[in-house]
């Protein structure tokens, strides 16, 4: 006989799915420009906050410091960001991102905005305000609970 399988461990399993679905989704997106999720992701990161570094990045993403700069150095080869020296601390580099690079953004933010009208019938208003809820409080627990557990 087996079990069912708990309500949260279900959600988390159809999450871990729905991420490398919305991935892939993401990548024939924007498959056009050959920029990956991960680039995509960290070019908005360093656009938003006006610079990073590689540790900052890394620090909040589960991946290794070496990937990041790999991702980080394409970006640099492709002239979407910028490395500037940093001010306290020699080692490190200051990213920013370039005129070429706030273009590309652009791009990608109409594409999503034409792509993002295609769903906006698929929900309601409530339901996407729900599940955003929703959502947001399971990421609050699960880092809570990563950060317990990792003690």
């Amino acid at each position: 006989m087996t079990s069912t399988p708990a309500p949260l461990s279900l959600l988390i399993d159809r999450l871990a799915g729905f991420f490398f679905l919305a991935r892939q989704y993401g990548q024939a997106l924007h498959a056009t420009d050959a920029l990956s999720s991960g680039e995509r992701a960290i070019l908005k990161e360093i656009a938003a906050a006006g610079s990073r570094t590689v540790p900052d990045l890394a620090e909040t993403r589960a991946i290794s410091r070496q990937a990041i700069q790999k991702t980080v150095d394409l970006l640099v080869a492709r002239g979407a960001l910028t490395k500037a020296a940093s001010t306290r601390d020699r080692r490190t580099r200051r990213l920013g991102v370039t005129p070429a690079g706030t273009a590309l953004l652009r791009k990608i933010a109409r594409r999503e905005a034409d792509e993002a009208a295609r769903f906006r019938t698929a929900f309601t208003a409530q339901e996407l305000e729900t599940f955003t809820t929703v959502l947001g409080r399971l990421e609050t627990i699960l880092a809570q609970r990563t950060e317990e557990l990792s003690e």
